[in-house]
């Protein structure tokens, strides 16, 4: 997105370009995401202690984000 940005500024792409480069950055990425998500579902990988500690690790890195956007310790 960075690279998008600093061609339109300036002006080696036009705002049509850029924009298609970041659908697309963004549709790949949500692809991408969902093919390791169904890697993931479809494994044993998940089960067991290591599903739980990825559980517990996911609840901590949100509570931690959610604080730290609400400002608060």
């Amino acid at each position: 997105m960075m690279i998008v940005s600093i061609g339109r500024y300036h002006r080696a792409i036009s705002a049509v370009r850029g924009a298609r480069v970041l659908v697309l950055c963004y549709l790949g990425n949500f692809i991408g995401g969902l093919v390791v998500a169904l890697m993931v579902w479809g494994s044993t990988l998940a089960s067991g202690e290591l599903g739980v500690q990825m559980a517990a690790s996911v609840d901590t890195k949100a509570r931690v984000r959610l604080r730290w956007l609400l400002g608060k310790p």
